[in-house]
């Protein structure tokens, strides 16, 4: 049995995050968790299509070097890691961003305008709060490399070798299918060309930097200034026009 919802993310009912009763139009089938997300009854597949949401891909560079080092002690890495990710999910709370997911201790991927389309009604707010996370995790990561200074973190900066930790930030606007995936561990995920686009923003950024898609970037010109980066090839998207933003108002 699958359970499917069309709707338009700008309009219309949806629970509150955290409800545990379903929008009004959303298939009986489908339930919301203390979390905000949906849940999966046994037996049946749960698939949602979103339009005009915001997506972002970061990734944090220099993780890599601290898990594979032999030396690193484990419980300063995984309290490392705990405390960079805890700020990042607390951000996305303030935010009113849905966390996704997280991979390979590098890349983690929010959404704006889901599953809730409510909490950010206007999709230029959509734009904006995703826009903001990503300069909040800039700065986390400012936060994070003055922690590393402290002595208990010596063999952490050893391990990196004098460089710093960094993220890179890619975001797109635009439609994806998200659903619960799994059996035995339930993943609410996100598919769709938006979405990967993100990913490549992401992969073509630059450290320190939150890089966006002409149609992100659409959505946010009156809000934020940019750097325009001409046209660059993209794995699977071909030539596109994208943009460095500016944690600025656009010149007036």
């Amino acid at each position: 049995r699958i359970a499917q919802a069309q709707r338009d993310p700008c309009a219309g009912e949806a629970s509150p995050r955290g409800g545990v009763s379903p929008p009004n139009g959303t298939p009986a089938s489908l339930r919301f968790s203390s979390d905000g997300l949906p849940v999966r009854p046994r037996g049946s597949l749960l698939a949602e299509s979103f339009h005009d949401c915001a997506f972002l891909f970061a990734k944090v560079r220099g993780l890599s070097q601290l898990i594979n080092d032999p030396f690193a002690e484990p419980q300063l890495v995984i309290g490392l890691l705990q405390r960079m990710f805890d700020r990042f999910d607390r951000l996305a709370d303030v935010f009113q961003l849905q966390k996704v997911r997280k991979t390979a201790n590098e890349y983690y991927l929010v959404a704006a305008g889901l599953p809730d389309p409510n909490l950010l009604p206007n999709c230029h707010d959509r734009a904006a709060a995703i826009a903001g996370f990503g300069f909040a995790m800039v700065n986390v990561m400012t936060v994070i490399n003055l922690e590393l200074k402290e002595h208990r973190y010596k063999e952490l900066r050893q391990a990196l070798e004098g460089h710093e930790l960094t993220v890179q930030v890619g975001i797109d606007f635009g439609s994806a299918i998200a659903g619960v995936i799994g059996h035995m561990t339930y993943q609410y995920d996100l598919c769709g060309d938006a979405v990967n686009t993100a990913a490549r923003m992401c992969s073509g950024s630059e450290p320190g930097h939150v890089h966006v898609s002409e149609a992100a970037y659409s959505q946010l010109r009156g809000r934020f200034a940019a750097t325009y980066r001409g046209t660059r090839v993209y794995k699977g998207k071909g030539e596109m026009h994208t943009y460095f933003l500016r944690n600025e108002p656009p010149p007036t």
